[in-house]
């Protein structure tokens, strides 16, 4: 992830947040960062399966949800506990989509970012009709 330019800012449990900043106006750049960033960890995470098939190690079960949106960035909290994390409607929705992923059996879920589509698929719950790919 950081070698596509993310940067990681929390985990949680056995998520992770992260972000691929946009600068200067480079949607596509960043997008295809986080796409590139997105197969290099289910390419990893695929090849420790496959090794833990092979011993007793459990298998690890993931979901990546990707989304493009504006988000506020920095320290939230009190100033004895701050903690540096994103918060917005599109953070949110990164959140749901990536629920998705256990819905319709993939990997890799994407909203308002397009490359190497696979399928669109129907998104429910989420707060407007929207279209995800797979």
């Amino acid at each position: 992830m950081i070698a596509y330019g993310g940067e990681v800012l929390r985990f949680v449990g056995d998520a992770v947040v992260a972000i691929f900043s946009i600068e200067g106006g480079e949607v596509e750049q960043a997008a295809a960062a986080a796409i590139n960033a997105a197969r290099q960890a289910t390419e990893r995470i695929e090849t420790l399966n496959g090794s833990a098939r092979l011993g007793e190690r459990r298998l690890i079960d993931f979901g990546i949800g990707l989304y493009v949106g504006d988000v506020t960035y920095g320290n939230i909290g009190i100033p004895e506990r701050l903690e540096l994390t994103v918060t917005s409607a599109a953070a949110n929705e990164a959140v749901r989509i990536k629920a998705l992923t256990k819905k319709v059996g993939v990997s890799v879920v994407m909203g308002r970012i397009r490359g190497g589509l696979q399928r669109q698929i129907k998104a429910a719950g989420l707060p407007r009709a929207a279209r995800r790919w797979a």
